[in-house]
């Protein structure tokens, strides 16, 4: 490191340049000194752990976000034991991948490309083991099941070939509504791999994946024979076992199935139309019974003649029923998915109700569809399974969403919450600017919940935003039933206990509005404000207006308010706005739990009460304005402010031990403040 900021590395005071852009001999894109200082301290911790055997699970290595991937092409590419190429080949043969709202692939499509890379680490190390083996013959030859794999690959043009259609075939499975996004899917699947092919004499049937890529509602139908059970019951006993007969049914339709995967890899052969033909006309027949019962469930008057029901016609047209048992039978009887992944629409809850109902769901109050679908992506995990959703924000902070949360904690034993804002970048398109979180889960293992910062970030950083994500472990039990955004380890833990150590600053808050008032901006950006009287607001005559930006609290009393206007001013309550708001709005509520003393000794409080005086001056004097439809909206600019703040902060981080802190503080609060600091240019959201 350079000496002016190596020297901060002992000495707090020598960190005037930390916040100065790192240039590219040291830093990755955007990168300040101080997140430098803090990647390098991050890789050594790690290192260490890893040296120290601390690092020894699938868990870890998510929790540590290191390339798993990599991991496993190693373990394969070095494997001295034939069982454990063994080991991974049949767990990736096997393992079932499913994305429930596919849409034209994407997920698959990039699932298809990371189990490309195990399949061909474990055919290469197979090849290995096979060329390094003494010559002999017959069923007893040594490693003669990783040849009987091998010789597979002569019966398709090439390796690549071979191994791309085993994948679509035996690991990658989706369902979506929309019947066009289902047949793009599968073209998507069918194009990567004729573009493996070398010369047009290579060119053989393409896969039939009709069965493994699905169109129907996810979120419609029978997940479990024991719901089928229920349905057939519903209206008196089940004396002639209709559902065992659908059970029955299904085990013989799902052997079928298996045969008709299996003629296309491992016995080369090619699909008849007749046999085709016949499964669907079998999986059609376990539908129709199956559409009855649950037409009968919803209340669907069935009559005697179905052909004609106009009533059950429409019901099925609109709600599109997918039974996931009889689809997906072999899939489901075993256990479940072992991964679901996906990024599920976003649709408002009561435009979907227009069109169709949903039943038994404990999400169904849940203001967006994407809950929904999460959860039965939950129910259709098996219980070693592995998921992975990206969601819009809300689900880390809305009230909205406190039923999909509890869900997630309590279905997961591990979870781990990734967030990201939409400026200056987003995750999506230009046209698609959302703010999001990406939620994994495993159902088996180490137990513990993690998050992350709301990571702000420039377009060009993205090559680097997902392997400099960094997780921190929470307990859920502290945060009110929300998901903090905060990947400071030190800081969080600090934070935890101080919520447990000091009242909150609701305590301070009255009941009823009363002249001990602050006012605060409705939005924020880089910082927020609270003041003694509302900012300033002009109209295009210049004459003052009312203010409508800027929201009100009340104190208990005059003291109280002039404590709480140095607190919430400061660095402190500007990262826990992050940590539990939505990275815009800001209410009340945002500030209610968070950590609150008035037991101040006599010298600090009559610090903060000076402090105070000078910061309310100092904010008029940073008053800036946003232009906005010929009116000249007022804020107040607390970036200009931070000299007077971080004085405050400073006792306010002692009186609630939060001091050992204050470098990760610092950290977290440039993380946020994600600006260009040699320039000093603070931009508000919602000023310029």
């Amino acid at each position: 490191l350079p000496a002016n900021i190596a020297s901060g590395l002992v000495d707090v005071a020598q960190r005037g340049d930390w916040n100065k852009t790192a240039p590219s001999t040291h830093g990755l894109p955007t990168e300040i000194w101080r997140e430098v200082v803090a990647r390098r301290e991050r890789y050594e911790a790690i290192k260490a752990k890893a040296a120290a055997g601390e690092i020894s699970s699938i868990e870890d290595l998510i929790t540590y976000n290191l390339d798993i991937r990599q991991f496993a092409r190693d373990a394969i590419q070095y494997a001295e034991s034939p069982d454990l190429v063994r080991a991974f080949w049949k767990g990736i043969s096997a393992i079932k991948v499913l994305d429930p709202a596919c849409g034209s692939g994407a997920f698959l499509f990039a699932a298809l490309n990371t189990l490309y890379d195990l399949y061909d680490a474990c055919l290469e190390r197979m090849e290995q083991f096979v060329e390094t083996a003494p010559e002999g013959s017959g069923p007893r030859q040594l490693y003669s099941d990783f040849r009987e794999v091998l010789a597979q690959i002569a019966h398709h043009p090439n390796r690549d070939y071979f191994i791309y259609k085993s994948i679509i075939i035996a690991n990658l499975y989706g369902v979506d509504i929309m019947d066009e996004a289902v047949e793009i899917c599968k073209l998507r699947l069918f194009l990567k791999l004729a573009s493996k092919l070398e010369r047009a004499d290579q060119i053989e049937p393409l896969p039939d994946i009709d069965f493994n890529i699905r169109a129907g509602n996810t979120l419609i139908g029978y997940t479990s024979i024991a719901d089928v059970k229920r349905a057939t019951e519903a209206s008196g006993f089940d004396f002639d076992d209709r559902a065992g007969k659908i059970e029955a049914a299904a085990q013989d339709l799902d052997s079928a199935f298996r045969l008709f995967r299996e003629q296309q890899t491992a016995l080369h052969g090619i699909i008849g139309a007749d046999h085709k033909a016949e499964l669907r006309k079998r999986l059609g027949e376990l539908e129709g019974q199956l559409d009855r019962f649950l037409a009968k469930d919803y209340g669907v008057d069935l009559g005697t003649d179905l052909a004609a029901n106009v009533s059950f016609a429409a019901w099925k047209a609109s709600h599109k029923p997918f039974h996931w048992l009889i689809e997906f039978y072999g899939i489901i009887n075993g256990g479940g998915f072992d991964v679901v992944v996906g990024n599920p629409p976003y649709i408002k809850a009561s435009d979907v109700r227009r069109e169709y109902v949903v039943r038994g769901y404990s999400t169904e109050r849940c203001s967006d569809i994407y809950a929904w679908i999460m959860e039965r992506a939950v129910t259709l995990a098996s219980d070693r399974g592995c998921y992975g959703m990206i969601v819009p924000l809300s689900l880390t902070f809305s009230g909205n969403f406190q039923e999909l949360r509890d869900l997630l904690f309590a279905q997961f034993s591990a979870n781990w919450f990734s967030s990201f804002a939409r400026i200056p970048a987003a995750l999506f398109s230009a046209d698609v600017r959302v703010r999001n979180t990406i939620h994994i889960g495993t159902k088996a293992g180490r137990s513990g919940n993690h998050t992350t910062i709301t990571h702000r970030w420039f377009e060009e950083a993205r090559p680097h935003l997902v392997e400099r994500i960094e997780y921190a472990k929470f307990d859920e039990a502290r945060w009110d039933g929300l998901i903090p955004k905060l990947g400071n380890q030190r800081l969080i833990e600090a934070l935890e206990s101080a919520k447990v150590e000091f009242a909150s600053l609701d305590a301070q808050i009255a009941s009823q509005a009363n002249r001990n008032q602050l006012h605060f901006k409705k939005s924020a950006y880089n910082w927020v404000s609270f003041s003694h009287k509302p900012a300033p607001s002009y109209g295009a005559d210049g004459q003052l207006l009312p203010t409508t930006e800027s929201g009100q609290t009340s104190f208990g009393s005059p003291d109280a308010a002039t404590l709480a206007h140095t607190f919430l001013n400061g660095k402190i309550a500007f990262v826990w706005w992050a940590i539990v708001g939505d990275d815009f709005h800001v209410t009340k509520a945002n500030f209610e739990s968070i950590p609150f003393t008035d037991r101040l000794v006599a010298r600090d409080r009559e610090s903060l009460v000076a402090l105070s005086i000078e910061l309310d001056r100092e904010m008029t004097k940073n008053t800036v304005f946003k232009v906005n439809a010929g009116k000249r909206i007022g804020n107040y600019n607390l970036a200009y402010c931070r000299s007077i703040t971080d004085k405050s902060d400073e006792i306010w981080a002692r009186n609630l031990g939060l001091s050992d802190c204050l470098p990760d503080l610092e950290l977290t609060y440039s993380q946020i403040v994600k600006t260009n600091f040699d320039e000093a240019v603070f931009e508000d959201e919602s000023v310029s």
